[in-house]
């Protein structure tokens, strides 16, 4: 024992003058040092002072004998420093804290450089495992985070991240954000992973990806937007003066939607709303109820030659009921030539059409509700004519101009039509330049001598008697010119009076013919001769 303090055995135990205890060491800076190993029983508190009064222990020591701690007693952090740096803390709440002093998680970590936790191994699966020791069904379950850097020895330098979940219960892993300022327990869910797929917006996928909302694809010029209406509509938006494209693993784009709202299918610059290009001898449009019934829409006919054609499926076969020839513009339908010799119907872009059919009716025309045309002729945008009905006939009639004639078809006779309307006495057949030639008839004609139709009834005057008795004398026999030109010397001899002739005797008696219906005088050119336009001259003698 010295003024220093107290010295056993030299380094073996010395307390110095300050108070401070070495054990194996002859200069302890701290109230007690010790070199060398040392052995505690049960434990070692080290107080310190806070305050007045206020003290905090750290107790290191083990439990039985082998079970060692390191403990701090009271409301206070435990600590570990390195470099005289706080490298790791464990608060009263048993938050672990490492690069933080305070921790606001069971483990949390901070650093400043790009790796915050590191889990390393030489092991197939390297990773952190997270334990949840209560779940829905009264178990634990535990999720981890995991690194595949070998398998079955053999190394795979690109390794894969693994987030799954252990144990054969259902699962999923979720993943979750917090909007500034919100409250903890109003995390959204973003997405979450299933043994079914990948769901945003959804926590039931039913496909690898199940999106509910929008997809966005941005890039420098733009972005493109896949959304779908609450009906149920897709929409594809591009903001950009650009197009939507579809490819098939080349280059070449299988459809195109552009940004004036043009879709081009097998052409990237489509000239109209829908065209559709084809390099082949046929470009097809197919729209079927199945793959085997429906219809086909070609663009041509196998050659270079264009045409429209429209052809129905049965049964995965099909037939061409209609074209459009490319070359002439003809439509055809039910033949492939035009023709009228061929069964089929057809137009000309020059108004010519025709029907052709085997054995059968051509056409029908058909009038509902009330009587009137079924069928209109017209001439240079005027009307000449129609065929209709009247109740259950047929009738021709000229246009409804008060003049022209037609002929109603009805039971068993045909009577006489003005404007498609049946009238009395007020048409004529034929004419003094268009006569008929034979009428072949059981009975001659039926004229009718009713009185009650008639006035001025009168006896013959002398005169007419005269004229009448000269008559009588100037029936002859003769030949028709025409007939005698058809037919030669074979033309047949007919009986009767010269019109000329019976004139002359009606003039003799001092009668005008004309004023008598058994005689009439019709005049018509027989030949049209052009005379050319003469400019007047008064002194020539050629007046304007």
């Amino acid at each position: 024992v010295t003024a220093d303090g107290l010295t056993v055995d030299t380094d073996t135990l010395k307390v110095d003058s300050s108070g401070n205890v070495g054990i194996g060491t002859s200069s302890s800076s701290a109230k007690l040092g010790v070199v060398g190993s040392a052995t505690i029983a049960s434990q070692v508190n080290v107080a310190a002072r806070i305050g007045p009064g206020v003290t905090s222990d750290v107790l290191i020591g083990s439990v039985n004998g082998n079970t060692p701690f390191v403990a701090s007693e009271g409301a206070y952090p435990l600590t570990f420093y390195t470099n005289a740096t706080e490298r790791l803390r464990i608060d009263s709440s048993g938050n672990v804290g490492i690069g933080t002093s305070s921790p606001g998680a069971k483990l949390h970590s901070y650093s400043n450089s790009a790796v915050s936790v590191l889990a390393d191994g030489a092991q197939t699966f390297v990773g952190v495992g997270l334990r949840n020791l209560q779940d829905n069904a009264g178990g634990t379950t535990t999720s981890y985070v995991d690194a595949i850097t070998n398998n079955g020895g053999t190394v795979y330098y690109d390794a894969s991240m693994h987030i799954h979940h252990a144990g054969d219960k259902s699962s999923s892993i979720s993943f979750l954000t917090q909007a500034a300022g919100a409250a903890s327990d109003r995390r959204a869910e973003r997405m979450r992973i299933t043994s079914d797929g990948v769901g945003i917006g959804t926590t039931s996928p039913s496909t690898n990806l199940d999106v509910f909302g929008g997809i966005r694809s941005t890039a420098s010029g733009g972005y493109n937007q896949i959304t779908t209406t609450s009906i149920g509509d897709a929409v594809f938006n591009n903001n950009g003066n650009n197009w939507l494209t579809v490819k098939n693993g080349v280059p070449a784009d299988v459809m195109r939607i552009t940004s004036d709202g043009k879709c081009g299918i097998g052409t990237s610059s489509p000239a109209d709303e829908l065209h559709v290009n084809s390099t082949g001898a046929n470009v097809n449009l197919r729209l079927t109820r199945d793959t085997n019934t429906g219809c086909r829409v070609s663009g041509s006919d196998g050659s270079t030659t264009p045409a429209f054609i429209v052809e129905t499926i049965a049964s995965g076969t099909a037939t061409e009921r209609m074209r459009i020839d490319g070359s002439s513009g003809n439509l055809l339908v039910g033949k492939t030539v035009e023709g009228v010799g061929n069964i089929g119907f057809q137009a000309r872009p020059d108004g010519f059409f025709s029907g052709t059919r085997n054995g059968g009716t051509v056409a029908y025309l058909q009038r509902q509700t009330n009587d009137g045309e079924i069928l209109r002729f017209q001439k240079d945008g005027s009307s000449i004519g129609s065929l209709g009905n009247n109740g259950t006939n047929f009738f021709i009639s000229g246009v409804a101009d008060g003049a022209k004639a037609g002929i109603l078809f009805s039971a068993g006779k045909y009577t006489p039509m003005k404007d498609a309307v049946e009238v009395d006495n007020a048409v004529d057949i034929g004419s003094g330049s268009g006569r008929y030639d034979d009428i072949f008839a059981t009975n001659g004609t039926i004229q009718t001598s009713d009185q009650n139709e008639k006035q001025q009834i009168a006896s013959l005057t002398a005169a007419e008697i005269t004229a009448a008795k000269a008559i009588s004398k100037l029936f002859k026999t003769f030949k028709w010119n025409d007939k005698v030109e058809a037919k030669g010397d074979a033309a047949r001899t007919h009986t009767g009076v010269i019109a000329q002739e019976v004139q002359t005797a009606m003039t003799d008696a001092g009668l005008d013919a004309a004023d008598y219906a058994f005689w009439c005088s019709d005049t018509w050119w027989e030949t049209s001769t052009d005379v050319p336009a003469v400019e007047a001259d008064e002194e020539a003698g050629i007046e304007a």
